[in-house]
């Protein structure tokens, strides 16, 4: 039987893992859920007020909108950037309180540089250069080709997990000053007073965000063209951002299945033989072979979120 590699002891329960354990289950239990209730709210309330032809109101609903899916997008980035990054010696629940705009910014930013291996320690397939099959042993053994197949669904997870990942990282970039402008306070101009005009001064249909606590008035973001499109990039946007969220929260709290806690609070190894993956796994059906997607169901491993696509 395999044993757990003495140079990676638990952290303490009551100053670390209790506290990271009550933080995840907040996100699983609260924040996703409300910020999916306010984005399909927000989302209510703009198409009411489209279909009454207001448009000055239709603008000022899209920002909300924008600022809901936005904080969606928001949370993950800061969830997903203090899981790697966290404060020396403390749990990632600690930096996550903390609330630095540079760390969103930054965890965006460099996506797109990030290797797979990076993806793979975010979703807790990899820590400390050591993967499960490091701390736990299958009943009955795993063979090598079923080993394998578990290896390929833990990189296609990755795969999928990055891809949503820089997608959403670029929606941030994009519309981060346009949520900035609704968190922070700015001003809609009312489009019955302000337009927007071309270099030939034709009026071009649009929105206008003007910054507050400026010295000199100034044009913030702006939207130019219909605004329904905007708004489903918004929803989609942040719903996704949601959905992978849910899926980290996850996997992170499947991890603490493995770990018994005595009625103290006492934290040891849980039970090192597995009959089955402690992970769902989430993929596109063409990042993985049908032989391994087979071998994998055999073992009775979660691929309910497989991907057709």
């Amino acid at each position: 039987m395999m044993t757990r590699p003495p140079q990676v002891p638990l952290p303490d329960a009551r100053e670390s893992l209790l506290p990271q354990r009550a933080y995840l289950l907040a996100y699983a239990s609260q924040v996703t859920y409300a910020r999916r209730q306010a984005i399909a709210d927000s989302r209510r309330q703009l198409d009411e007020v489209e279909s009454a032809g207001g448009r000055h109101e239709g603008q000022l609903a899209l920002l909300g909108l924008a600022g809901d899916a936005m904080q969606a997008i928001e949370d993950l980035g800061n969830f997903a950037a203090a899981s790697m990054e966290g404060l020396a010696g403390l749990a990632s629940y600690v930096k996550a309180t903390i609330y630095r705009p540079a760390h969103v910014n930054d965890f965006y930013a460099r996506l797109h540089k990030r290797d797979p291996a990076y993806f793979m320690a975010l979703c807790g397939f990899e820590m400390a250069g050591h993967t499960m099959f490091d701390f736990y042993e299958f009943v009955p053994p795993l063979s090598a080709r079923e080993r394998t197949a578990i290896e390929a669904a833990e990189r296609a997870t990755a795969k999928l997990v990055g891809q949503h990942l820089v997608r959403l990282g670029g929606a941030w970039q994009h519309w981060r000053r346009v949520f900035h402008a609704y968190k922070h306070g700015a001003l809609v101009a009312n489009p019955a007073e302000v337009e927007i005009v071309d270099d030939d001064e034709v009026p071009i249909a649009g929105m206008v965000i003007w910054p507050r606590k400026r010295k000199e008035v100034e044009i913030g973001p702006h939207l130019t063209g219909p605004l329904s499109p905007v708004a489903d990039q918004f929803q989609n946007e942040g719903e996704l951002a949601i959905e992978v969220l849910e899926y980290l929260v996850e996997l992170r709290l499947r991890s603490f299945d493995l770990i018994t806690f005595d009625e103290q609070g006492n934290a040891s190894p849980g039970p090192l033989e597995l009959t089955e993956s402690p992970w769902r796994f989430w993929m596109r059906t063409r990042d993985i072979d049908d032989e391994d997607v087979a071998l994998l169901k055999a073992r009775s491993i979660n691929l309910e979120a497989v991907e057709v696509a």
